[in-house]
């Protein structure tokens, strides 16, 4: 599943290509994948600022919780289930 790598290591800096914005919400600090310097600033910021560290960590405890196999699962399957029953009804 896209992003759940993410939540598998819970990144506190990530780039914001593909999914991993959307995932990671308000739990990481977003740099551009091109960006070598701005992300290793934004991995010494973590590093260095404990409170920022403490921030990120929560909201990720937080964030990866409106994220589970039970959730994915009942997105995915809910779609197949309305065609079915809309064919069962014609």
């Amino acid at each position: 599943m896209p992003g759940f790598s993410s939540l598998n290591a819970w990144e506190l800096a990530c780039t914001f290509s593909g999914a991993l914005p959307e995932v990671a919400g308000d739990a990481a600090i977003l740099v551009d994948p091109e960006e070598y310097q701005t992300m290793a600033r934004r991995c010494a910021d973590i590093l260095d600022d404990s409170g920022l560290r403490k921030k990120l960590s929560s909201a990720g405890i937080k964030r990866a919780k409106l994220f589970t196999w039970q959730k994915t699962a009942r997105q995915t399957l809910d779609p197949y289930r309305r065609v079915y029953w809309k064919s069962c009804l014609k």
